[in-house]
């Protein structure tokens, strides 16, 4: 039926005219709603950092016709992808890839999905360059990632569990739900993971952190939660090679 003006009779005795009011209310909340989420979208652009190839480094030294591991480090907000560059307590060999960039709020938010998307497509294109070449075991890659870099990783691990064969992920919210098949892939895989959260950081961060934790460890999955004295920081030393260490499988010096 043709939609045609609806005449009422004010409290004042004027008239009012109700041409299908209803119905151009909710057309003008879809419109608002669809402005302001093209607004948000187009606010959050991809980092230009994301156009520079990680940078590939040795520890230790590697013998002719030897495949090493190859760890992949994930920055924090602020700061670069060297703040989680493993202590020397972790004994060579094996090969870091250093992802680049110096990551700020507004390179992920408030749509973090899209810059996973952005760092999975630049972290799984640089890892695929550095086992062509250089000599990177392909079944012995690990993510270590601390705040957004722990997100990062543990992101990484949801979406690709048969790339990788472990992570230590320190002071994240770990919030990317795990997909499909994602627990049996990391079993499958004989997984190793290291959960590292500081006693005083947000609750937050605290609780996601446990979640994931425990998802994994109902899973089966070789897992570890280590926890330090501090705030929203880097792990000391001696603990980030600890649990770097069981997550390589080896025994720190």
């Amino acid at each position: 039926m043709e939609d045609r003006p609806h005449f009422a009779r004010g409290d004042g005795g004027g008239v009012v005219v109700c041409w299908g009011m209803q119905r151009a209310l909710l057309l003008a909340v879809v419109v608002l709603g669809s402005m302001l989420t093209s607004a948000r979208t187009e606010a959050q652009t991809r980092p230009a950092f994301f156009d520079t190839p990680s940078s590939i480094e040795i520890v230790g030294m590697i013998r002719p016709q030897e495949r090493v591991p190859l760890i992949v480090l994930l920055p924090p907000t602020g700061g670069d992808a060297r703040v989680v560059m493993p202590p020397p307590d972790v004994m060579g060999p094996y090969l870091v890839l250093v992802t680049p960039g110096v990551p700020q709020a507004s390179d992920y938010l408030p749509g973090f999905s899209h810059y996973l998307d952005w760092a999975e497509a630049r972290i799984l294109a640089d890892i695929d360059r550095a086992i062509a070449e250089r000599p990177v075991d392909p079944d012995r890659i690990y993510l270590a990632g601390f705040s957004l870099g722990g997100d990062v990783a543990w992101g990484l691990l949801t979406r690709h569990p048969e790339r990788f064969r472990g992570a230590v992920v320190m002071g994240s919210r770990s919030a990317a739900a795990a997909r499909s098949g994602t627990i049996a892939t990391m079993h499958t895989r004989q997984m190793r993971l290291a959960f590292v959260i500081g006693a005083s950081d947000e609750a937050n961060r605290r609780r996601g952190i446990q979640r994931a934790y425990d998802v994994v460890h109902r899973g089966s999955i070789e897992s570890r939660m280590f926890e330090f004295p501090g705030a929203h920081e880097m792990p000391p030393p001696e603990l980030y090679a600890e649990a770097l260490s069981f997550v390589l499988g080896r025994t720190t010096e």
